[in-house]
């Protein structure tokens, strides 16, 4: 019995002679008439009205979990179950549930709202209960006096409170928190409607808990997951504001569980699924805090006295004839150069900032919701490791920062040692940044340590994050996987003995960023800026005007990709980080600019009018559309406004110029701005491949006046393939065949070409300027590789290093753009023909040496003198320029 029902039985007789004296003010209540004590339908007083929603509306809630609570009120009855439940948490709960519409618990087996009630309502309440005492002997009590199967049965919702202990469970007799479980089981079986058990909990705190033992605080006060009313207070004004949680956790469909066990007694199945619960309500906080936190020393102390890192340095020490303990000295000073240092006090303070920051830099964050559902989903099963495109520093901040608000752990990142330098390497780390070198081939030693680091952070739960290009793309475009950190995360995965690793890909796609000036300056041949604290700073310029904002980011959560720890073939790594590339590539977002900057370089002039670029902007929309492209939201109603939109910012960014004239209005665009402009068009070149390689061969046959039927185009796409794998793979779920057929199919519907399917294809005359649209998006790819096979048959002299054997090339190009044999000044792009050097060297024209007194890390080529295929490929590569 609750304290309060106790005051009103022992104040039972004073009221009965009151009543009989005074019968008009101690009327008898109508137990009809009113609702339970503790419903949340109970009329609320002023101070309710005036505290409480002003506070509850800042603390976070998923919202997609709302949503879906929504869908199941609609099919099922809801039951809500709570571990901790007190009055602010019921309180918020049923603001919480009236402002969404949500089914309002009619009885709660732990919290009355008397206090919350009017003067008015509470008298009519306790007049209702002293009724109810003198005929029955005490308040009825919906799980005590057996009402509770038939009130559930009938559709209402209740609240159900259940301890995380088993100490209070009496289950002999049924009358501790088993007793609420056993009648909800009981109502499912009278009830026709199925019940979903929905578990609710709160945080007043992300932060998780640390591994040391219970304090003289939380003996006195309560923990801080069951704090008391002092700690609770305290909690709520320190966290409501930012850091208070409410969580809605995975549902239990009861007519299902009870459809498993038909001959399960209800005490039994109590019993079972109050475990189940428990379960639920531990992952569930574990998705929000992650794994306790634990101090740096202990990770320093854990890599090092790991047995495989033992036993590695004792083969080290063997093999170079020095001591042991000189080489674990190296491995400690390796391990404390490399380990994060969480400490949430500079978690929340950078987070607050850049809940400021990103706000003045960008209009919206646009959110992949369901995505995050499941990445919560993976991370309730065990550890998972996101893999992020880079384009931008702010992507190392953005996918923490909305992890964060969106109640899921931050993860530990892995960044570039680059990074460390003070005093931004003191707060990344402190927010969970590990910093490694780029380049470590040959160096066993740190491999382990890394390797060891890593086995750590999952076998302990911590969520990771790492980018698998291994650098941020100058170009806009997703580069080539790096496989190092895939294949150590495997081994790691094995050594901490789990099944294997999940990956979750996730596609950052800006309307612009905030490098894209320095990162112009590096495609055209400028230096590496290496990074520093004043670097970084300038950056604090864009936080000024409202003008200066950058437009919207677009965060897109992949499929998961699995990769099983006993898997070691180096093809499946492989084969791995291609998956994940195609995630990535598979979410990016088309926003106005990319499709604008697309369509203004489909035109090889100086100028297009704007009708043309109307017409051009709107060929590509639609066939991204037609693709299933995700679109951006500025896109709305109206394509044209977007585009106009775009239009104005790339003005702004100079990119472009707007001009009107007696022959209309047009844009221009000057030579030197086409690298830039590229970097917008190259975010969703990869969509444009299959087509604009299709174009290209249609256009090049249609010029040459040679019959064009379908099996020659497929054999003709399978060469041109060749001329682009250093800059794209090709690797989809479906047959390439099949995508080259969808490509001809939009061409005929569009008007480009005509001809039966599977037949010869003949030209349509007005529709010659899509296929020059569609072909002038691969032509800088295959320009780029014409440079590169040029300067590698006349300018290579002995060995050379690959920086400079990448600004020769660059020379090169200029020579080409110049005599007129390329029409793409953005084929002269650094990243891009550092790409084709790979590419050279697989079709044998130049061959990797480490000549002596060559620095270590610095590649080295030679032209290979063999007969090898170069002058076949710049041949073929001829005919389709």
């Amino acid at each position: 019995m609750k304290i309060f029902d106790s005051i009103l039985v022992l104040l039972h007789p004073a009221y009965k002679r009151l009543a009989q004296r005074f019968p008009s003010k101690f009327s008898r209540g109508d137990a009809t008439a009113f609702a339970h004590p503790s419903s949340m339908l109970m009329p609320k007083n002023f101070i309710y009205k005036t505290l409480f929603p002003r506070f509850f509306g800042r603390i976070s809630i998923d919202e997609g979990a709302i949503e879906k609570l929504k869908n199941l009120a609609a099919n099922s009855t809801l039951i809500y179950v709570a571990t901790h439940i007190g009055h602010l948490e019921y309180s918020y709960y049923t603001h919480l549930f009236a402002q969404n519409g949500l089914p309002m618990a009619v009885y709660n087996d732990k919290i009355t709202m008397r206090r919350w009630e009017p003067l008015k309502d509470l008298w009519k309440t306790i007049a209702t209960q002293q009724t109810e005492i003198d005929t029955y002997g005490r308040p009825l009590d919906c799980v005590k006096d057996g009402f509770l199967p038939e009130l559930v049965a009938g559709g209402s919702s209740v609240m159900i409170n259940v301890p995380p202990s088993a100490l209070n469970d009496e289950e002999l007799f049924m009358t501790g928190p088993l007793r609420p479980l056993a009648q909800i089981i009981e109502a499912q079986r009278l009830s026709k409607k199925p019940i979903t058990i929905v578990p609710l909990d709160f945080l007043w705190s992300k932060r998780p808990e640390k591994a040391a033992k219970r304090t003289m605080l939380d003996i006195l006060f309560g923990e801080k997951d069951n704090p008391g009313f002092i700690r609770k207070t305290v909690l709520f004004w320190r966290n409501f504001r930012r850091h208070a949680q409410a969580s809605i956790g995975r549902e239990i469909d009861l007519k299902e569980f009870v459809e498993k066990h038909p001959e399960g007694k209800n005490s039994d199945l109590a019993v079972i699924l109050r475990t189940r619960l428990v379960e639920t309500f531990k992952t569930e906080r574990r998705t929000i805090t992650g794994p306790p936190i634990r101090p740096r020393g202990w990770f320093v102390q854990e890599v090092l006295s790991d047995d495989f890192l033992d036993r590695r340095i004792c083969e080290i020490s063997a093999e170079k004839k020095c001591s042991a303990d000189d080489i674990r000295e190296i491995a400690e000073k390796y391990v404390k150069e490399m380990a994060a240092d969480v400490d949430f006090t500079y978690l929340e303070l950078l987070d607050r900032f850049l809940g400021v920051t990103l706000c003045k830099l960008y209009e919206n964050f646009d959110v992949d919701t369901n995505g995050l559902a499941l990445a919560k989903e993976m991370y309730s099963h065990g550890p998972v490791v996101f893999v992020p495109n880079h384009k931008s520093h702010v992507d190392y901040l953005i996918l923490s920062h909305i992890l964060y608000n969106n109640g899921m752990t931050i993860p530990h990142i892995a960044a570039g040692i680059n990074l460390s330098f003070w005093p931004l390497g003191k707060i990344f780390r402190s927010c969970g940044a590990y910093f490694i070198k780029r380049e470590f081939k040959g160096n066993v030693l740190y491999k382990t340590v890394l390797e060891t680091y890593l086995k750590i952070l999952l076998r302990e739960g911590y969520s990771q994050e790492f980018f698998i290009e291994g650098g941020r793309s100058r170009t806009g475009k997703l580069r080539q996987p790096k496989l190092g950190m895939i294949s150590l995360l495997r081994s790691a995965s094995e050594k901490a003995g789990l099944s294997g690793v999940c990956f979750i890909p996730v596609s950052l796609t800006y309307d612009r960023i905030i490098e894209e000036k320095s990162l112009t300056a590096e495609n055209e041949g400028a230096p590496k800026e290496t990074e520093k604290m004043l670097g970084l700073l300038k950056l604090t310029k864009y936080l000024g005007k409202k003008s200066s904002k950058q437009g919207s980011i677009y965060i897109r959560f992949g499929t998961p990709v699995h990769l099983e720890s006993s898997l070691k073939d180096p093809v499946v790594i492989q084969k791995t980080a291609l998956d994940i590339c195609h995630q990535l590539n598979k979410n990016v977002v088309a926003t106005p600019a990319a499709i604008a900057a697309t369509a203004i370089l489909g035109f090889s002039k100086r100028g297009v009018s704007l009708a043309q670029f109307n017409n051009a902007a709107k060929l590509v929309f639609e066939y991204l559309s037609q693709k299933g492209v995700q679109m951006s939201c500025a896109f709305g109603n109206s394509t044209t406004r977007a585009f106009n939109n775009a239009i104005s910012q790339l003005r702004k960014g100079r990119m472009i110029a707007t001009h009107k004239s007696a022959l209309g209005p047009y844009l221009s665009l000057d030579e030197s701005k086409r690298v830039g402009l590229s970097f917008f068009k190259n975010s969703i070149v990869h969509y444009l491949m299959t087509i604009g390689v299709v174009s290209k061969i249609i256009l090049s046959s249609f010029n040459r006046g040679e019959s064009l039927d379908h099996d020659r185009l497929v054999s003709e796409f399978g060469k041109i393939r060749i001329f682009l794998s250093h800059e794209f793979h090709f690797a989809t779920t479906k047959a390439v065949g099949s995508h080259i057929d969808a490509a001809i199919k939009f061409l005929k519907t569009q008007g480009a070409i005509n001809g039966p399917d599977g037949g010869t294809l003949t030209s349509s005359g007005a529709g010659l300027w899509i296929l020059e649209q569609f072909s002038s998006h691969i032509e800088p790819y295959l320009e780029t590789f014409y440079i590169a096979l040029v300067h590698a048959e006349k300018m290579i002299k002995g060995d050379v290093e690959a920086k400079e054997l990448v600004a020769g090339m660059q020379r090169t190009g200029e020579d080409l753009f110049t005599l007129g044999r390329i029409a793409h000044k953005e084929a002269i792009n650094k990243s891009d023909l550092e790409h084709t050097l790979k590419s050279l060297e697989t079709f044998g024209i130049i061959v990797s040496v480490s000549p002596d007194g060559a620095r270590s890390h610095a590649k080295h080529y030679r032209r290979h003198h063999g007969t090898g295929p170069d002058k076949n490929l710049k041949v073929e590569l001829e005919k389709l320029l």
